[in-house]
């Protein structure tokens, strides 16, 4: 409440939010971090007011907002207490150090691009053309944060399916003091897509695999793609996107897409994954044709992709579905599931 007042330019409402903040004891780094976005100093009276904020116990809930998300709001706590204001390395870095400290045991997994996928992301990124940049799954926003700082001198535009991912990603990208270059959207790709300004140079697609190759031929079909725009898709391989996958590395002379497949190992886990490398030509495609064929399911899919890739389809979906249950996926069902892919 208090970014949206700040960036609609009502600088006193903002104020007058922040210090009630400071009387009954809600007062955090991002609290300074804000009130420093406001062009305000921190008064003397201002802070002798300010009650330092109780860390509340965020536990396991089966219900209400909080239902399955205590991981990521207890690593929202752990960075806002950890990190330094205003430096995004410092916020990636915390974000790191929690995901590495949930996985000793080998079942919790924190899913960022983190360690060689944030490189094979930066990478990627040096390599599109000039002009606006599209993550397509924010989660806790830690690749939003890696792409600002990669790409200084450009926007960037996330969205997330899940309000309380976006809230935690929106407030992380505040304290890393770039919430003037990022902005989170809350949606389902599907809607978010056809209302977006384009085009990008750059996307990347961290969302549910299954989706991958039905949002390409929406980003077709919109023309939110540059010429030589760079898409990289990450988990290609874990839990996988094969229908994906088997749409931009087939018949690369006349289809438009030239793909690299990076395999490389998780960050935080003992198993491997790929991440896909795509630069898009635009000139070989007839975009108003492509949405149909990359979306195709049933009759069509068996028409256009053979009974194998649709059996992987089928397992990437169970293996989705799997891990968002309460039982989970072991490290070491992925790293099997994974080899055997």
């Amino acid at each position: 409440v208090t970014w949206k007042l700040l960036t609609s330019g009502k600088i006193s409402a903002a104020k007058t939010l922040l210090q009630e903040l400071a009387q009954n004891g809600s007062w955090n780094k991002l609290a300074s971090v804000l009130w420093a976005d406001a062009g305000l100093e921190l008064d003397t009276c201002t802070m002798q007011s300010a009650k330092p904020a109780t860390r509340a116990s965020i536990e396991r809930s089966d219900r209400g907002p909080r239902a399955g998300r205590s991981k990521e709001l207890r690593l929202w706590q752990y960075v806002l207490e950890s990190a330094q204001p205003g430096n995004a390395e410092s916020v990636c870095a915390a974000i790191e150090d929690f995901g590495k400290s949930i996985s000793v045991n080998g079942s919790l997994w924190l899913k960022v691009a983190a360690g060689a996928k944030s490189q094979v992301l930066t990478a990627a990124a040096h390599g599109a053309p000039e002009g606006a940049v599209l993550e397509i799954g924010t989660y806790c926003g830690y690749s939003a944060i890696r792409l600002a700082q990669t790409l200084p001198s450009q926007r960037i535009v996330s969205l997330e399916v899940d309000p309380v991912h976006a809230m935690i990603a929106r407030n992380l990208i505040v304290l890393a003091g770039l919430g003037h270059r990022i902005d989170v959207f809350i949606g389902h790709s599907q809607y978010l897509l056809p209302r977006l300004r384009g085009p990008f140079a750059f996307v990347f697609m961290d969302q549910k695999g299954s989706r991958f190759h039905e949002d390409l031929a929406l980003l077709q079909e919109y023309d939110l793609l540059l010429d030589g725009a760079i898409v990289v898709a990450d988990n290609v391989l874990k839990p996988g996107a094969p229908l994906y996958l088997d749409c931009v590395t087939k018949d690369t002379g006349t289809s438009g897409y030239a793909t690299e497949i990076v395999q490389l190992q998780e960050f935080a886990m003992e198993s491997d994954d790929w991440m896909s490398v795509t630069r898009i030509r635009l000139k070989n495609k007839v975009a108003s044709e492509t949405r149909a064929a990359a979306a195709a399911t049933g009759t069509e899919v068996q028409t256009h992709r053979n009974l194998e890739i649709n059996r992987l389809h089928e397992a990437a979906n169970a293996m989705r579905l799997k891990a968002m249950s309460p039982m989970g996926v072991s490290f070491a069902e992925w790293a099997s599931y994974a080899a055997k892919s």
